[in-house]
């Protein structure tokens, strides 16, 4: 076993105690349920876990301190503002938070589902023109085209062009682009 030398175990040591003292500082403070910003005292750790849905360990490691304070200030406002306690308070705000977290989480997924679904639609799209862009090059082969055809086909080839560079641009998140304007004027030249 390697000898760690003596000043590296001292500052192991000082680090340990600093790291013990902070946390019981958010012991005291999640024990006495301290509200911070006002000083009170009279909210208890226990409704302010059950509240935020939070364990007793999780507030003690002082990981969701900002949650606390914002249900705490919440609360205190509330109670102010309502003449009732904090501590009435605090599983009502907290719940209204949870409430709203959860429904910012199925907005979320709903966003997710219509995403994949949009994907799939547009993958759909693009694979239904390419079979269709296949089948007019195998109807192309060996004709002889004169000018005017051949003018007309390399202008509608021109606007399907410039239709997958609109699709291109609005795939890669380009927001310049008049997307109004470039299709009105893609419809006109038709």
């Amino acid at each position: 076993m390697d000898k760690v030398p003596r000043e590296e175990t001292a500052s192991r040591e000082l680090m340990r105690e600093g790291i013990a003292q902070a946390a019981a500082l958010d012991l005291a403070i999640i024990q006495h349920c301290e509200d911070p910003v006002h000083g009170r005292g009279d909210v208890n750790a226990g409704k302010v876990a059950d509240a935020t849905g939070l364990s007793l360990a999780t507030l003690r490691a002082g990981q969701h301190r900002a949650e606390i304070n914002e249900v705490l200030s919440t609360a205190h406002e509330r109670a102010e503002r309502k003449g009732t306690t904090v501590e009435e308070e605090v599983p009502v705000v907290a719940k209204q938070r949870a409430k709203m977290r959860e429904a910012d989480k199925k907005r979320t997924a709903t966003r997710k589902a219509k995403h994949g679904f949009r994907y799939i639609e547009i993958e759909g799209h693009l694979a239904a023109a390419q079979r269709r862009l296949s089948q007019a090059l195998s109807t192309a082969q060996d004709v002889a085209w004169d000018d005017e055809e051949i003018e007309l086909l390399t202008d509608s080839l021109g606007k399907i062009r410039a239709v997958l560079n609109l699709i291109d641009m609005r795939i890669a998140g380009e927001t310049d682009v008049n997307w109004d304007a470039e299709l009105a004027s893609l419809t006109k030249e038709t």
